[in-house]
């Protein structure tokens, strides 16, 4: 299986984003992924692992967090799980 990268949250002037982007350097292709369902937040630390990524820690304005997220790549983002 290919190694892919993912991209996700931060900021652009002040405004928070939960955009996740794929990368696939094979064939140097973005793909735009379901948003991060944690909401926006910057200065989170992430990584992939097994071609799945996750989101850790973080800010939001002046809150902290402490948290973890995976996320699976393949999954649509549904409002009820």
């Amino acid at each position: 299986m290919p190694t892919v990268n993912f991209l996700t949250c931060g900021e652009n002037a002040g405004s928070g984003r939960t955009t996740t982007w794929e990368y696939d350097p094979s064939g140097d292709v973005w793909t735009e992924r379901s948003s991060f369902e944690a909401g926006t937040r910057s200065e989170a630390v992430g990584f992939s692992l097994d071609n799945r990524g996750f989101v850790l820690t973080g800010k939001s304005g002046t809150y902290q967090y402490d948290d973890m997220w995976e996320f699976f790549p393949g999954d649509e983002l549904n409002e009820n799980d």
